[in-house]
This record gives structure tokens, sequence and C-alpha cells, in this order.
């Protein structure tokens, strides 16, 4: 696909808005709770250096699964065939053993990650296909029994996302553990295992019959975005990030949500802000900056090499690739499911201009 260098007018939107609006006098408290959303007695990787490590099953397990998954798919002369070649490549000497052995030789040289780790991401990244439908999972929340405008809800989301990155970034979001039988283990004395060295905590809560979960992909959950490149694209995370990106009638609008001493904005400035965009009555760009994510990778890498190659689309881009995450005021209300699914997924057969606002970064919410 050929492209040519332009300039996107459309990021020039992105601007903070009144600097009136967004500072105040009034200081929140350092801690609580309008610092944290949650304030865990257990650090938040209190059991990640001590985490099982995925174990590398035996080959002739391997190949045992791969025919269980693989019988139902083919003829019975094929399955014959495919048992007989799993048979050979399983034996002592064969290319199956020899790759078993690599396969250890890796996962030894790699200790803080599983076998798998490396070769999950690169089928995700190395994938040239578009993001959306492929790589776009989502969740909805239940309705609010109160019904708050959309200045509301969306001042809500953005004071509570910015909580949970100060309970996450200062390690005392709560760990996420699986109670197998919690009303024994999820109580109070549970916390006593943060006394346990981390060296060896998870045992701790297995011996209760309770099993911490890996926290490394919280890393990801803030800042991050997802780089477009030719054969692999790259996942860049802004650690110091204090802005938010919003979204809406296809224009980009910085807001800084974080204060000089880590707090959140206060709500009501926050709610003021997204009360002057939703105010903004300028037209959508008829070819908007959202649209090009949805391209398949190497095209939008294309696309996205051209577009840097100007100094003020440089800029822009990096103040949307940079924020803690992207929020869009949609102009859809979907009233069933199925309509709420293609709204979030890809909005086609709605408002084709609009339907991909939701994949500039890793977090995307909408209001």
């Amino acid at each position: 696909m050929a492209f040519r260098k332009v300039r996107l007018l459309t990021l020039s939107r992105c601007c903070t808005t009144p600097r009136a609006l967004s500072m105040s006098s009034i200081r929140q408290k350092r801690k609580g709770d309008d610092y944290y959303i949650q304030e865990s007695k257990i650090p938040t990787l209190h059991f990640q250096a001590s985490l099982p490590r995925l174990p590398i099953p035996e080959l002739a397990d391997s190949c045992s699964r791969y025919l269980s998954a693989v019988q139902p798919l083919v003829s019975e002369s094929e399955f014959q065939t495919t048992q007989k070649l799993a048979k050979d490549f399983s034996k002592e000497g064969s290319d199956g053993s020899e790759l078993q052995k690599r396969l250890m030789e890796r996962d030894k040289m790699n200790k803080d990650s599983s076998f798998i780790a490396d070769f999950w991401y690169d089928m995700y990244l190395k994938d040239r296909r578009s993001i959306v439908l492929n790589h776009n999972p989502f969740l909805t929340f239940n309705d609010d029994p109160r019904n708050p405008s959309q200045a509301d809800r969306a001042a809500q989301i953005i004071f509570a996302a910015v909580r949970f990155r100060n309970s996450l970034s200062d390690g005392v979001l709560r760990p996420e553990v699986f109670h197998l039988n919690p009303e024994k283990s999820d109580k109070s004395w549970f916390n006593l295992l943060r006394f346990i060295p981390q060296s060896f905590s998870w045992y701790g809560a297995y011996m209760v019959n309770a099993f911490p979960l890996d926290m490394v992909q919280y890393k990801k959950l803030f800042g991050t975005t997802r780089l477009p490149y030719k054969e692999r694209d790259e996942l860049v995370t802004t650690s110091d990030s204090r802005h938010v990106i919003i979204m809406r009638n296809n224009h980009f609008y910085e807001m800084e949500v974080i204060q000089s001493d880590g707090s959140p904005l206060l709500i009501t400035d926050i709610h003021a802000q997204l009360e002057a965009i939703l105010q903004d009555s300028t037209p959508s760009p008829s070819h908007p900056l959202s649209l090009l994510p949805s391209l398949d990778r190497t095209d939008w890498a294309e696309a996205r090499q051209l577009l840097v190659s100007d100094l003020q689309n440089a800029l822009q881009l990096e103040k949307i690739n940079s924020a803690l995450f992207v929020l869009s005021l949609d102009d859809t209300t979907p009233t069933e499911p199925k309509e709420a699914m293609s709204v979030f997924l890809h909005n086609y057969g709605l408002n084709r201009l609009t339907a991909l606002k939701h994949i500039l970064q890793v977090l995307n919410l909408v209001s």
C-alpha cells in the first residue's frame, strides 16, 4: 500500500484544556482513599519471586496431547499416519528429542519467566493482521443505577483509574490470589503472610490452599502502547506518565491527571475539563488518524513512519503513545449486548469514522 507524506491536522487538536480548569489550590491528602484505590497490607509483588515456573512437559506427553487434539479433526487414515509421525518424532536421537533438549537449555537461561513467554509475545507481536477483531478483547461494566451524565461517569472512571495506578506503582495493590476455599483462607489473618520471606512466600499461601497469581503483566497496564514495525511490533511503556488522552469526535485532547505530589487531579477539575471538551463543536475530520491503526501492521508501520517524519506529528503522536490511557467520549448508546459488542470490537455499521478509536493504547476506556 502506498502512502504520501502528510501533516495530520487532527493531531493539532491534542492540547491541554485551559489552565484555569486543570489547576486547583486545594491539595488532596498524600495517602488514603483519595490517593489509593487499595492499600494492601501484603505488597503487590510479595509472592512474585517464589511463583512456581511453568514446567516443560516431557516430549512423550506433548506428543500425546497433540494427538488427542488432532484426532477429532482428521480421518482415521490421516490419524494413523499422524500417530506414526509423532512416534518417530519422540524417539531418542530424533529431531523431536533434539528440540526438546534445546528447549530445556533455553529454559535454564531465562529464570525470570516461563519457557513459553518469548514465543507467546512473538505470536502476537509478529502477527501482521489488523488488531481489530484479532487482538482487541474488551469487557463492559454494569450500568450505574444512578444514571450519571457522560461527564460524571467519565470523571469517575479517570479518578478511579489514577488511584488504581497509584496503588500499583507504590506496591499496595492487593495481590491476586485464587482461594480454593475462601471461607477458610480469604480472611484477615491471611495478611500475616506478608511476614514470610518473598523467596518462599508463595508456598506459605499454598499451604492453606490459596494460590497467588502472576502479577507481572500489570507493569504494562498504564502508559503502554504497541508501536508498529514491519516485522515485529514493540510494546513501549512510559513509567512516569502523568496525562491521559481524551478522544471525542475524532479529535484528541491531553489532560494532566496526576498532580505534582502524585495525587489524582480533583474530580471536580476532571469533570470541568470533560465538560469543556464535550462543548467543543469542531466537526470531525474527514480523514481521522484513528482509522490508521486498523490497517494491517506493516501498512500502519509504513504510514506511521511518514507521519513521524514531520516534527509536529511526531511530538503529538508521542503525547498519545505516552498517555496513561485513552478515554473515548462516545456518541453511541448501545441498549443490547450485541450492539455493545459491535461498538467495542469494531463499530462497523454504526459510524465508520469513529470505528477505531479504541486501539491507540493498550488500555482504552469508553464512556
